[in-house]
């Protein structure tokens, strides 16, 4: 049987991310081989919308439009409320015309259709020991939002009363005038060398949602970074959200799926 993998907007399955996202897509292709799938890229064949079982990653976010629906279908949520447009309010979660959804939301979770599954955050191997020869460090996107529940403006307060002590990493800040405030690094291509490198981290969320951790809490963590946090603080461990806890959950769905219609 056939798995069709259907990426989240500006993706492509399994390329390298800052934030090692690709490792679960990777890890899930292989343990979903193992358990005897054939999985594909919604590209890279015909998709079969009554045979094929359907991975949707966050695509209710393509400004294009949704792809195409299958009757056995997954839906798997990546970003809370506040980020992008009215189309991810959870409220409306219900109608979601999918067999299963999984989501990091708690409250709207009711184990019978809609099931909970935390971020993936990948694992990281520390084979060396690194001199923590800088202070303070925080790697996130510059980001607004007109939700009330945002916490991109905390964000920048906290950035902003930290000072020049802080060295700020991500995209989109360039040009802002944070920059006159922090020491502004740039991009960053690869986040964990980089928490390696600092004493304490900054790590607040997109938003406090209980269920929603990410690798602004993780990777940091394990690092080694003290950290300084504004978000929900998760009650299960790395193990239950790495590429492989993450990966087997989901292929634990589509089992189960598979048995739906």
């Amino acid at each position: 049987m056939r798995v069709i993998v259907y990426e989240e907007p500006g993706v492509k399955w399994g390329e390298p991310l800052p934030n090692d996202w690709h490792l679960a897509g990777l890890e899930l292709k292989r343990q979903l081989i193992e358990a005897g799938f054939d999985v594909f890229g919604e590209h890279e064949c015909v998709p079969d919308p009554d045979q094929d079982i359907a991975l949707y990653f966050d695509t209710l976010m393509r400004p294009q439009g949704h792809p195409v629906m299958h009757k056995r279908s997954i839906y798997i949520s990546l970003e809370p409320p506040v980020v992008g447009n009215q189309q991810r309010f959870y409220d409306r979660m219900q109608g979601w015309p999918y067999t299963r959804i999984l989501t990091f939301s708690r409250a709207h979770v009711d184990d019978k259709r809609i099931f909970y599954s935390p971020i993936m955050c990948a694992r990281y191997l520390i084979d060396s020991i690194i001199e923590r020869n800088n202070y303070m460090v925080a790697i996130t996107a510059n980001k607004t939002s007109g939700h009330p529940a945002e916490l991109y403006s905390a964000r920048r307060e906290v950035y902003r009363a930290m000072g020049k002590k802080l060295h700020l990493y991500g995209h989109g800040w360039r040009t802002d005038p944070i920059c006159n405030f922090v020491d502004y690094r740039g991009p960053c291509e690869h986040i964990f060398p980089v928490f390696q490198q600092y004493k304490y981290a900054i790590s607040i969320e997109n938003q406090y949602l209980e269920g929603y951790a990410t690798e602004k809490y993780f990777a940091p963590l394990q690092a080694g970074c003290e950290l300084i946090r504004i978000g929900w603080k998760p009650d299960y461990s790395l193990d239950d959200c790495d590429e492989k806890g993450w990966s087997k959950r989901i292929v634990g769905h589509v089992k189960e799926v598979v048995l739906c219609l």
